[in-house]
């Protein structure tokens, strides 16, 4: 009996040793290049309310029920939401910069420690390639430096659904402007009056 308990007793304090030496920061991050102006792409992100069209946690759950700030866009603007698991969170942005760079702050209920996600918008010939990212400190809570190992590969693929979605959205915005433009070329005459001695 006595060495079983030995036994336990190393195990937990190995693993507890393993838990403290994993990094508390996780990192999470992914990119994609639209083809629509990097204004065009800021737009859908910097108004919180426009995460309606191609977030992908309201994809996945329909039960999401959010409430606006006020202030719907930019600096300040924040959004609150829970589900039917009762699950509640508030995302707030705290920097933006037009048309190059947002940072927002997340609380998720349940932990301590916000995160924070960061937009960064690089436009090259009418092509914009975005970068979502996303930073947590777990600090001294094991359980969640535990849970980092896996933060990357779930929270990831959650990215790469809501970029693919935001290029979609943002391209069709960009194609309508394209045919607005056009059809007003066609549609007004342009008269000239010429005058000559």
């Amino acid at each position: 009996m006595k060495t079983f308990i030995k036994i336990i007793v190393s195990v937990v304090v190995i693993a507890t040793i393993v838990l403290v030496l994993l990094p508390s920061q996780v990192h999470v991050e992914r990119s994609i290049e639209i083809n629509a102006s990097a204004k065009n792409v800021f737009n859908q992100v910097n108004n919180l309310s426009a995460w309606q069209a191609w977030s992908p946690w309201i994809e996945k759950d329909s039960t999401i029920i959010s409430t606006y700030s006020d202030l719907k866009a930019g600096v300040g603007s924040s959004v609150e939401w829970t589900n039917a698991k009762d699950e509640n969170g508030k995302q707030t942005i705290i920097e933006s910069a037009d048309y190059h760079y947002i940072k927002t702050k997340l609380e998720f209920s349940g932990f301590d420690n916000p995160s924070y996600g960061t937009w960064v918008f690089d436009e090259v010939d009418g092509t914009t390639k975005v970068t979502w990212s996303m930073d947590t400190d777990m600090g001294w809570n094991l359980i969640g430096r535990a849970f980092g190992l896996f933060f990357e590969s779930m929270v990831g693929s959650d990215f790469e659904a809501g970029l693919s979605n935001l290029k979609q959205v943002a391209e069709q915005i960009a194609e309508k402007a394209t045919i607005e433009i056009e059809r007003e070329k066609i549609a007004t005459p342009v008269w000239m009056i010429s005058m000559k001695q």
